[in-house]
């Protein structure tokens, strides 16, 4: 059973050294990649996420802050939208830094589609996939957008995000950009057992606190916000 708490206040509460994995997807034209904290010990995780003009300034930020680079996931959305001056995007990008060994065995997405046994064939040999109703984690993951956004205009598919923490055992999550609480689901479905997630705004703060105490059994925390302060997520380390 995961741990969880969704914070709607300036949260210097814990330092993160006492977490193996940084949820880091702030928005994404807001100028808060430069605010990633830096990395303190080994074997831990920072994940990241953007768009495809801002995967410059994230690998600068990141490698500043002395974490090196492990895998990078393009979520095709199938749809597009529109920025003034840009190419249209469908693209969502997920940078991971880590130290960690890829975990095959836990980087799958659970999406419940069925999957007939293939065989791959080339020039290093053949491989025979099992009958399943997941997928392997691949460099480009196509999910449509559609259905989703309900609680946050910008929430990612938690089956997706699961199968990253997965990838790199994540256990111990703090989430710097909360919104719908999304992330704390994907780590419930991953098997972590601590979530800590930040949230600047008020109602969607109360909103992932109410979503998540939905789908998540046995919670035993959940945090009742009384005061506002309008805090600054990216001032936390």
């Amino acid at each position: 059973m995961i741990n969880w708490t969704i914070q709607n206040k300036n949260g210097l509460l814990e330092d993160h050294s006492s977490f193996d994995t940084i949820l880091f997807d702030p928005p994404y034209d807001a100028g808060l990649y430069s605010s990633i904290p830096r990395k303190e010990s080994k074997n831990k995780n920072l994940i990241v996420w953007c768009s495809s003009p801002f995967i410059d300034k994230v690998f600068k930020c990141a490698s500043q802050k002395g974490w090196n680079y492990s895998f990078m996931i393009v979520w095709d959305t199938q749809s597009c939208w529109y920025v003034p001056n840009r190419v249209l995007q469908r693209d969502n990008i997920c940078v991971v830094f880590s130290e960690n060994k890829y975990n095959e065995d836990n980087a799958i997405v659970t999406d419940g589609i069925y999957r007939k046994s293939v065989t791959t064939r080339n020039t290093r040999g053949n491989y025979t996939s099992k009958e399943k109703k997941y997928s392997k984690l691949t460099s480009v993951f196509s999910l449509m957008r559609s259905g989703m956004n309900k609680s946050h205009p910008h929430e990612k598919p938690t089956e997706l995000m699961a199968g990253i923490l997965g990838a790199v055992s994540a256990k111990r999550c703090i989430d710097l950009f909360a919104g719908s609480g999304a992330f704390a689901l994907s780590a419930q479905i991953a098997e972590c057992t601590q979530y800590l997630g930040f949230e600047i705004d008020k109602q969607f703060s109360i909103n992932a606190n109410n979503n998540v105490s939905k789908k998540i059994d046995g919670v035993k925390t959940i945090k009742e916000f009384k005061e506002w302060a309008n805090p600054k997520q990216f001032e936390l380390f």
